[in-house]
């Protein structure tokens, strides 16, 4: 977080004029607008070329250069790919990314340098990607993915940092939407019985997670009119697994 201070500049000499000015009058009073490479408690470094980072920049007593107040990283040309907060040296707070369209790409609160409750990921037509909870830093709750048209691809849940739960995947929207697979996981281990499906709903490989090593047992070909007993119940009636 500790930048030399010949990298504090004025706000004219970073920015397009309304960008500039704007930022400068956000910060802290006795503080001015400096730019140089982004945090990368969000992005790394390869994979911000091209991207300015600009803050609001003081002195502690020391004399050493630190980071507070505002925070913003900007595409080459000037659009806002990131903003958030610095608090005693640190992003703190909520953080909101962009796509170069200007969509929102995530949107979080960080605290104490950990991600805290909601996050979510999403794709450049707006479409939610992913969505999970945090807890100090760990994944904690139900975590699920989406496909770019918006419908749900995969879900499991986790507890403290570690998987532990039924994971399924989905199809997409155009195959039907149902489910494609299903596991049991605990302590991000499989247990039990491995099940995919097709297109239909109907069962056609499983894999026995507790008989020792996993061997997948192939099922015969179904009369599209038979549900098997393995299929999640929804899709007994409609071939389907309802996918929201």
């Amino acid at each position: 977080m500790k930048l030399a201070a010949s990298i504090l500049v004025s706000a004219v000499l970073l920015a397009p004029a309304g960008a500039a000015d704007e930022a400068a009058r956000a910060c802290p009073r006795g503080q001015v607008l400096a730019f140089g490479a982004v945090d990368e408690t969000v992005f790394s470094r390869s994979a911000s070329r091209g991207i300015r980072a600009e803050w609001c920049g003081g002195y502690d007593a020391h004399g050493q250069a630190q980071r507070s107040g505002p925070y913003r990283e900007r595409y080459p040309d000037g659009a806002l790919r990131l903003e958030g907060t610095y608090l005693d040296g640190r992003l703190e707070g909520p953080i909101v990314a962009y796509h170069e369209n200007g969509r929102v790409f995530l949107r979080g609160v960080l605290v104490g340098g950990e991600w805290q409750g909601a996050l979510s990921l999403h794709h450049e037509n707006g479409h939610r990607i992913w969505h999970g909870q945090f807890e100090q830093g760990r994944l904690d709750g139900r975590i699920e993915l989406r496909h770019p048209d918006g419908g749900l691809a995969a879900e499991t849940r986790f507890q403290q940092g570690r998987e532990d739960g039924t994971a399924r995947s989905f199809f997409a929207r155009h195959l039907g939407g149902g489910i494609q697979s299903e596991v049991h996981v605990e302590a991000d281990t499989f247990v039990g019985l491995h099940r995919v499906f097709d297109t239909d709903g109907r069962l056609r490989l499983r894999a026995d997670r507790d008989g020792g090593p996993a061997a997948w047992r192939p099922i015969p070909p179904l009369p599209s009119s038979t549900a098997s007993d393995d299929a999640p119940a929804s899709a007994h009636r409609t071939g389907r697994v309802a996918n929201d």
